[in-house]
């Protein structure tokens, strides 16, 4: 097998990955940039916890 060869065999392969990887940054973006998303019901459990003790 030369190069040319490889190369169209895994050149579909590696537009998709590209793809993959456009998709999940594009996605995942603000939790890439630090952002969360608060849970209230963790919040409100932390809350119960501080009011008991």
């Amino acid at each position: 097998m030369d190069f040319k060869q490889i190369w169209t065999l895994a050149k579909p392969h590696l537009i998709a990955m590209g793809i993959f990887l456009v998709v999940f940054a594009a996605y995942f973006h603000p939790q890439l940039g630090g952002k969360v998303v608060e849970q209230s019901d963790i919040l409100q459990g932390k809350g119960m916890i501080q009011r008991i003790f």
